[in-house]
């Protein structure tokens, strides 16, 4: 299932837009994400707990992160590693007609999975592409009142839309 929030501007009238999750679309977003790790596109580090932790997983689930310096944001993917807590468990689970062990690793992982069975090993640290500091990912009262990108007033949502 995804969403998406959509905010008109009461001061410049700009629409601007966030959208999370990625719907039926999630298994092939999932394993673009974990090619791109593995290619080290987000770090040699990253690449290899990949290759040294048995069914790592990434949340590539997308979020919006703010700087708390300047009040810029942006939309990304958490993009966080998780070790399975329990790894024999993992190797059970199956995937069509295969398990996990049969496969060699697991084609994906949805957030609430990553939270019930995973534990976190590596996070991975948002940058401001304004001012360079680190981000946050926004809570719901954030959302609530995201700033226009083009004059930075604070707008409320106007519509959400929901879709799969």
């Amino acid at each position: 299932m995804g969403r998406g929030e959509i905010y008109k501007c009461s001061k410049c009238g700009n629409e601007y837009s966030v959208y999370f999750g990625t719907g039926f679309s999630f298994d092939s977003v999932y394993g673009e994400t974990m090619e791109d790790v593995a290619s080290g596109k987000y770090g040699e580090e990253r690449k290899e707990l990949l290759e040294k932790v048995k069914y790592i997983a990434v949340d590539s689930e997308s979020d919006v992160y703010i700087c708390g310096n300047c009040g810029f944001w942006k939309q990304e993917q958490g993009l966080g590693l998780y070790k399975p807590k329990n790894p024999e468990k993992i190797a059970k689970e199956k995937f069509g007609d295969k398990t996990v062990e049969e496969l060699g690793y697991v084609p994906y992982v949805m957030r609430y999975k990553l939270l019930e069975d995973y534990r976190l090993v590596k996070t991975y640290v948002h940058r401001c592409d304004k001012c360079g500091r680190r981000m946050r990912r926004a809570t719901e009262e954030d959302l609530g009142r995201l700033p226009c990108p083009v004059c930075g007033t604070e707008n409320l949502m106007t519509r959400q839309i929901l879709w799969d």
